[in-house]
This record gives structure tokens, sequence and C-alpha cells, in this order.
């Protein structure tokens, strides 16, 4: 092996930087979007695909930034297509204090546009 041969060190430094400059930021916007609870799992799962793909990571800082975002959306997207395979079992709304408020799917059940002046049917309230 050559002394010179900088191949997987400068590979694992790359990522390394990668991490540190976007952590926060990514683990933010995910939290977001998801439970602070799951939040931490998709990060690590945009960071595997990172890992797994460093070669297409753009090399500037902001482009990189913005390729990681874009794993991060669409790995939301991803689970949330395959949760909602499910069903939806409730709606969390997070405020601008940061306070989160869940409800669940049986607390919205009866719940129709009547409530708010619109056909529950789903028709205009315009006559």
């Amino acid at each position: 092996m050559n002394v010179t041969d900088t191949g997987p060190p400068d590979r694992d430094q790359r990522f390394a930087r990668l991490y540190e400059q976007t952590y926060t930021a990514l683990l933010r916007f995910v939290e977001r979007r998801v439970h602070p609870s799951h939040a931490e799992d998709v990060v690590a799962d945009v960071f595997l695909v990172a890992w797994r793909r460093l070669d297409d990571v753009p090399p500037a800082a902001d482009e990189a930034r913005a390729w990681l975002f874009g794993v991060a959306h669409r790995t939301l997207r991803n689970e949330r297509a395959s949760s909602g395979r499910g069903g939806v079992k409730g709606v969390t709304t997070i405020l601008r204090d940061g306070s989160r408020h869940s409800v669940s799917l049986e607390d919205l059940t009866g719940w129709t546009g009547a409530h708010l002046g619109t056909p529950a049917t789903g028709g205009s309230a315009r006559g």
C-alpha cells in the first residue's frame, strides 16, 4: 500500500465533516415533521444514505446540505406513504411555541364540515 494513498481516510473525513456541519439543522428539520422520538431514526437513515452514496453528494457545502435535506424529505415522504397504508391514526399540530397537540382519529370521529358551516358530504358551502 502506498503511503500517500488517501482513499478511505478522505472518505471518512468528508463524511465526518458533512455530519458535523449538517446534523443539528437536519435534526431540527425532521423534528418539525415527526415525533421527536422518531426524528433521530430518520436522520440516521438520511446519513446512512449519505454514507452509501457519498460519491453522489455534491462537494460544495451548500449543495451537500441541500442534497441531504432532499434525502430527508424523501425519507419522510416514503415513511408517511408506508405508514399511511394502515390508515390515519390521528393528527399532531406543532404550535409556534413548540408545544404539540395530538388528536386521535377516534376523537375526530363525528367531526364534519357541518361544524364549520360546510356540508359534510364534501360539497361546496355556496348555494
